[in-house]
Parts: C-alpha cells; structure tokens; sequence
C-alpha cells in the first residue's frame, strides 16, 4: 500500500499520512501547484491508500482484517473509478464501528477525491454514494447538496462508447482550466454559466419525467471550449453526432490521446455498430441511474 512496503498498516503510521495529504491539499489551495498532489497518482500510491487511511484515522481504532477490491471499471477513464473505490473502502471500514449514513460517507469520499484530483465538483462520489437519479449542487465552500430524484423511465439506447484512456490524469486537467481561469477568467464564467444553463434544463426535464438527449451535444461543446479535448475526441464525437446520434465526453476529458468514456444517445443499434466498425471504438450498452453504496448482507 505504502511504495516498496507490506500491506500491514501501522494506525499511527495511518494517521500521519492523511493528516499530510490533507496539509498537501492545503498546500495546493493556496498555490494551485498540481505538482503538490502529483504524488498521490503514482501506480504504487493508488486511492486505495487515501481511501484506507482515511477511514483508519476517522474510526479511531485498530482494524485487523483484509480487503480485497474487484472491479472491472476501467482506470482513469471518467467513470468514477476512485470515487468507486473509495467510497466503497470508506463506507466499509466506518461501518466496522456503526451504522455509516450516505451524508457522512459523501462528505469523506469527497475529502479524498479532492487529495486525488485536485478541484473536483463533487458529482462523482455523490453519484457513487446515493445512486440513483439525483440533482446535485456543489454551494459555498465544499458544501454538496444532493436530492433524490424519482426513477425515470428511460429509453434502452443510451451507449457507453470507449474513448481510449487520456494521458492526462482529472488533476492535470483541472489545472488547465484553472490556468484558463488565470488568464480569460471572463470566458471561464461565460462557459459556467452555459454548463449551468444545460444542467437546469435537464433538471426540468426530469421533473416532467424525461430526458431529451440533445443536451449532450451543448454539454460536450462546453468542454471543448474549455479545451480539454483533443483530437481523438473531438473525432468520434463528430462521427456519432453524423450518424444521427449523440455524444459528449463523460469525464474531465483528454486532449493528447485519449477522452476517456463518452456518453451517447442513439435510437439505432445497427448504426452504432456500423460507426463502431468504421472510426474503429469499442461499446456497450448502458444503464442510466444505478444503484448507490451499500453494504450487501
């Protein structure tokens, strides 16, 4: 879990490296210098330390036991993927002790989110926690308000589309949109504020009980604006959106190589095999509004 160590975890040992990353974070605050939390996205330092350590140091208490992770989501591919695990380790450690509630739980994965990726929203994990159809609100501060929607009926041709995995890790990605932000903070608020307009468009549609897919198409253009998708991207994109469907980037994005995974809408399963073949993309089926963190008896 530590580089070049056992997986034995002395609990001071525990306690002192969350009390650093949560001093790293402070750090990178005040500097905005990804660099002070680069370390915390080596492979030998996965979000499986954060997530482990944290949970020590809120419980309070020693843990003798094991735990083991199995997954198929795909790493660094803007499915949520730490948010996963880490909600899952966190939820699982507290629980040891009592009964663990999906505000406190969210509220801790978003700790260890922010130490992994720098500025996230919040979505991710609140996503991960709750489940389900939710609106969420990131307020003041790191306040996260989530509500919980009605289920929605929804159509069975939404896609999962492989967009190969981004070089760029959510950190360096968020970095270029705060060095943006440095420089034409009046387009980074422009852009806010049509991604906001998006958003409460969708939240009126689901309160009418649908979902129009057209939303993506604005919503993806917003995330090329910010320039955080590159060629790859910017390609398969076009092409579904020319064979009659719809597509954005479900991540932080990617511009060297990869985007990572891309939400799309097409009512012809026949035609997103016949783009799949022809731009040379892997997909699959996909399942809107799943169910949230919980502890299986």
């Amino acid at each position: 879990m530590f580089p070049d160590e056992s997986n034995t975890l002395d609990l001071e040992k525990a306690r002192a490296f969350w009390r650093s990353a949560k001093e790293d974070y402070k750090a990178y605050l005040a500097s905005n210098d990804k660099k002070v939390l680069a370390k915390y996205r080596r492979e030998n330092l996965t979000p499986l330390t954060l997530a482990v350590t944290a949970g020590l140091s809120l419980r309070g208490s020693r843990l003798v036991g094991r735990i083991g992770l199995d997954s198929n989501l795909p790493v660094g591919s803007g499915l949520g993927s730490s948010a996963s695990m880490c909600s899952a380790v966190l939820g699982l450690i507290l629980s040891l002790d009592k009964r663990v509630g999906t505000n406190d739980l969210n509220v801790h994965s978003f700790e260890v989110e922010q130490i992994l990726n720098g500025k996230p929203s919040g979505a991710d994990n609140s996503a991960v926690v709750y489940g389900g159809w939710l609106r969420f609100q990131r307020e003041s501060g790191d306040n996260l308000h989530v509500e919980k929607l009605d289920a929605l009926e929804q159509s069975a041709n939404w896609w999962l589309v492989d967009g190969g995995k981004p070089e760029e890790t959510t950190l360096d990605l968020i970095a270029k949109v705060l060095d943006l932000a440095s420089t034409n903070k009046s387009l980074v608020d422009k852009l806010i504020h049509r991604d906001r307009t998006v958003t409460e468009s969708v939240q009126k549609q689901l309160k009418l009980g649908g979902l129009k897919p057209d939303f993506l198409e604005e919503s993806q253009a917003v995330l090329e604006d910010f320039g955080v998708i590159g060629g790859r991207g910017r390609e398969l994109i076009e092409a579904i959106k020319s064979g009659g469907g719809y597509a954005k980037v479900s991540g932080a994005g990617g511009v060297k190589s990869g985007v990572g995974s891309i939400l799309a809408y097409h009512e012809e399963e026949g035609k997103m095999g016949e783009l799949a073949n022809k731009y040379n993309f892997s997909y699959s089926k996909l399942k809107l509004g799943g169910r949230g963190w919980r502890i299986e008896e």
